[in-house]
């Protein structure tokens, strides 16, 4: 028996392992109704580095806790790379993640979809922030991935995407580019609220009616270089206008929301 190694351009796999898990959520409290959710993980090896196959699949069907009756229509289903998934913990709400890990250097990416939709919410390098109005039980999360990560989430190409989102959808997406982002090299240092010496993850807005009245920090190292963008939210939008960008002059920000 044989075995040939692989190399950049071609992939044997010498292994595959692939199961599936089922949970519950439920998407609706005041009338008790539940999705079936199937997790579908799928990982193998033997491939040159970093190109390893590794697929999270999940999909969402009705499900009737009095029959135990689960419908045979999709709700929402999606599929990305990862190696594994599970439940987000604190600070998100409702929200499932997947981890897809980064090889030679690349940065590790953990990637946010909502089990209400099943759309991306967004994907980060480091913890989101989550922005919550208490009285009206209302959020926001704050994630950001910079372009050294192993599966950039971006629509464009810059030295970091940001992405602003309720529980259900991605509201807002931002991206911070330089002259000279073809070749540079990111790693996301620092994310925080400003002002928060504690560096928790979140913000309370208990006298608020909306999202304003709060910034945070995003903290890049670039090469021999340190970026530093704050960014104010206003009337529940991220302001590219007000941002404040320091560290690298050619440095800018641009709403690319679809």
């Amino acid at each position: 028996m044989s075995i040939k190694p692989s190399t950049a351009s071609e992939c044997h796999v010498t292994s595959i392992e692939q199961y599936k898990r089922h949970f519950l959520f439920k998407y609706d409290y005041a009338h008790n109704y539940y999705y079936l959710i199937t997790q579908h993980i799928r990982v193998g090896e033997g491939c040159f580095e970093g190109n390893d196959p590794a697929n999270v699949s999940l999909t969402a069907q009705k499900l009737d806790v009095r029959t135990g009756q689960v419908s045979d229509e999709t709700v929402w289903s999606f599929s990305t790379k990862g190696i594994s998934g599970e439940m987000a913990k604190d600070p998100l709400r409702d929200v499932y993640q997947i981890s897809y890990p980064g090889c030679c250097g690349a940065s590790d990416t953990i990637k946010y979809f909502s089990l209400s939709s099943g759309r991306l919410l967004g994907a980060s390098s480091m913890k989101p922030l989550k922005l919550e109005i208490p009285n009206a039980k209302r959020v926001r999360y704050i994630t950001v991935q910079d372009n050294n990560a192993s599966d950039y989430m971006g629509s464009k190409a810059g030295v970091a995407v940001i992405f602003y989102s309720d529980e259900e959808n991605i509201k807002q997406e931002l991206v911070i580019t330089i002259s000279k982002s073809a070749d540079a090299y990111c790693y996301l240092t620092k994310l925080k609220f400003k002002g928060n010496k504690n560096a928790e993850q979140t913000h309370l807005l208990w006298r608020h009616s909306t999202f304003a009245d709060v910034s945070f920090i995003v903290e890049l190292s670039c090469q021999n270089d340190l970026l530093v963008a704050e960014i104010p939210v206003v009337d529940d939008r991220l302001s590219t206008q007000k941002a404040l960008l320091k560290g690298i002059p050619a440095a800018k920000i641009e709403d690319i929301t679809h």
